[in-house]
């Protein structure tokens, strides 16, 4: 394998591509230790030492300080494992590792979230969240029938909290609240059902 390319992208660490296809990223030290340069031949066993001994260790370590951090998904730590130009191999194997140590488990995750926002966001919310974080419909469907969430419980309570419970609200107000309730994911019908019920009033209060 022939160093083809070293492209200095923060100060002191450079991509470097073999062959001319990207393999890995080095500190600057680190090309000193192993006398990296341009249009060197890197040695078989040179590549898996750097592959093994630095570019495997650190993604460990980077995940693991990830999730120190905060709480994160197997998506999110793949994302942020290629925004450090990790090759692809080796963010499976960071992920595996984190995996098999419970570090990273996407139905705790999101177990941990729906407990957190269960009681001020509707479902189809939730859901629509935890998928942009990888998280699989299936999981949270399956977290749901366990938690035993009363989505209508729950929209009656937020209207409350939004528009009080004391004062009637006048026509502009209930298309207010069902505008913004149904964009925040309940259902018309159950938007309606919930308003009257709270004020007491019917249908006909509104014709």
């Amino acid at each position: 394998m022939i160093v083809t390319a070293m492209e200095e992208y923060i100060k002191g660490k450079y991509k470097i591509y073999l062959d001319e296809q990207f393999a890995f990223v080095l500190y600057k030290g680190e090309l000193r230790r192993f006398m990296i340069k341009l249009g060197q031949e890197l040695s078989e066993s040179e590549y898996e030492e750097i592959i093994n001994e630095i570019i495997l260790k650190r993604s460990k370590r980077r995940t693991l300080h990830l999730l120190e951090k905060m709480d994160r998904t197997e998506q999110q730590i793949r994302k942020k494992l290629r925004e450090g130009f990790y090759p692809e191999d080796i963010i499976d194997k960071a992920v595996e590792y984190a995996k098999n140590y419970h570090y990273i488990n996407d139905f705790n995750y999101a177990t941990r979230y729906i407990d957190c926002k269960g009681s001020v966001k509707s479902k189809l919310e939730i859901l629509s969240e935890l998928k942009q974080k990888g998280i699989n419909k299936d999981i949270v469907n399956s977290i749901y029938e366990e938690a035993n969430i009363n989505e209508k419980e729950v929209l009656v309570s937020l209207i409350k909290k939004k528009l009080g419970d004391n004062n009637t609200p006048d026509k502009n107000q209930v298309r207010k609240l069902m505008t913004y309730f149904s964009r925040k994911g309940f259902r018309m019908e159950d938007i309606n059902k919930a308003i009257l019920s709270i004020y007491n009033i019917s249908n006909e209060y509104y014709a």
